[in-house]
């Protein structure tokens, strides 16, 4: 990297930590919203088994996906738990009583996200590069990741959103390193890539269930790539090799999940990670007025209600016109761009602020409408050039789909910011190649 690029990507990094660290310092949160307890709650009951408790095996058996109660463990306070007014904050509602012990565990928790965002922030940088974007285009994925407020919020937030960006865009670099044609992969090497890709992949499963169809996708592309690598003719070892790379990412994945899916199915009969996809299906697709109500109130085991809920969101999509359905979706979709958490928050006056700041809720509207406008644009002129382009391009379809399906809340847009800040660099390197064209002479 020449120093200049290193000198941009230095100076990007180090002003999102020092703004970050900032507003940890000057304005921490002062009250959790909705599944924030939910997760304080559960990483304080793993205080005895804390580290161990990352090991897939070891974690909650819980209706969510796990690793985050794990990773909040981390940076848990056992006084927090033994505090008089514990009883009136570890609730599913917006807290009225704070505490010293809530806010050292959360500004521990902050900069442990913080550190997070960082390590993302430089796997984006690097997987631009592997779309085959210049250093000066690619250096805005990391400035789109730091700068972001819809990503920012969960810096000072309860939710393993950046935990499990950083595991996907992990895996996704490691995948497309395996299966780069810009460098000489040696079948070991490619091997070992795709294995430490369905490691992360397997623990971005255990913190959010998205990613589970992308890996039998990066399962198939890894061996159509392995099965179109030069060198050998069409045979006997050219399919093994296929399948061999087909095998090792999903037995990577499998083998990393199995042990929590025992310990699941021995608690809860399931060997499932999570029990909320139809939950979050009948909340988007299948939405009536009081689902949640309807959902918790029709069955006592989480089994069980997610086999009602998957009857109740078949027959209401067969029972509504397709037409009225995509309308609808489509209307919720964009309407949900328009808003993020940090509308609730400063309503909720998280951070004690008055009101003051609430401005930054219409720049995270204009800063999302804009991001996807142009990740798309990038996507298109650039996004089917390189394999890991392809690979970002799958994955941006699949969610943007996902999305319409699923429960319409602003939180799941996080998870598409990524690809899209990185072919947001793409569209930002075509327009600088578009401009040297236009300059150079003829």
């Amino acid at each position: 990297m020449r120093s200049r690029n290193l000198a941009l990507l230095s100076t990007i990094v180090v002003a999102g930590i020092a703004a970050h660290y900032f507003l940890i310092q000057a304005l921490p949160a002062r009250q959790t919203l909705g599944d924030e307890a939910s997760h304080t709650l559960g990483a304080h009951e793993l205080l005895d088994s804390r580290g161990s408790n990352l090991l897939p095996g070891r974690m909650l058996s819980h209706h969510r996906s796990s690793l985050g109660f794990s990773y909040f463990s981390l940076f848990a306070d056992p006084e927090l738990i033994r505090h008089p007014g514990a009883e009136t904050w570890i609730i599913d509602s917006p807290h009225e009583h704070w505490s010293p012990e809530m806010a050292r565990f959360l500004r521990r928790a902050s900069l442990g996200n913080l550190g997070l965002l960082v390590l993302a922030s430089l796997l984006a940088y690097a997987l631009a590069r592997e779309c085959g974007f210049r250093p000066s285009a690619s250096a805005l994925a990391p400035f789109l990741l730091l700068f972001h407020p819809r990503i920012g919020f969960y810096v000072q937030a309860l939710w393993p959103e950046i935990l499990h960006l950083t595991l996907v865009l992990g895996a996704f670099l490691a995948f497309s390193r395996a299966v780069s044609p810009a460098r000489e992969v040696r079948l070991v090497r490619m091997l070992s890539m795709l294995a430490l890709s369905g490691v992360l992949l397997a623990y971005a499963r255990l913190t959010r269930g998205v990613v589970e169809p992308m890996t039998f996708a990066m399962a198939l592309m890894a061996g159509w790539v392995a099965l179109r690598a030069p060198g050998r003719k069409m045979g006997a070892r050219r399919l093994a090799s296929a399948a061999l790379a087909a095998a090792v990412l999903l037995a990577a994945y499998e083998g990393t999940l199995w042990p929590q899916r025992a310990t699941n199915l021995a608690s809860s009969g399931s060997s499932q990670i999570g029990h909320n996809l139809w939950r979050n299906i009948e909340g988007g697709l299948g939405r009536t007025q009081n689902y949640p109500d309807e959902y918790f109130a029709a069955a006592s085991e989480p089994v069980e209600r997610e086999r009602l809920a998957r009857e109740r969101v078949i027959q209401r999509a067969l029972d509504w016109p397709l037409e009225d359905t995509l309308g609808r979706q489509l209307r919720v979709f964009f309407h949900r761009l328009d808003v993020s958490y940090l509308d609730r928050a400063f309503k909720d006056d998280r951070w004690r602020t008055g009101g003051k700041g609430r401005f930054l809720t219409g720049v995270t509207a204009l800063l999302s409408w804009t991001l996807l406008g142009l990740g798309l644009v990038g996507m298109v002129l650039r996004g089917w050039q390189t394999r890991a382009g392809v690979l970002l391009s799958v994955f941006t379809l699949y969610y943007i789909a996902a999305l319409l399906v699923v429960i319409p809340n602003p939180r799941m847009f996080v998870q598409l910011v990524p690809p899209l800040a990185i072919f947001s660099a793409g569209a930002l390197d075509s327009l600088l190649r578009f401009a040297e064209a236009r300059r150079s002479p003829r």
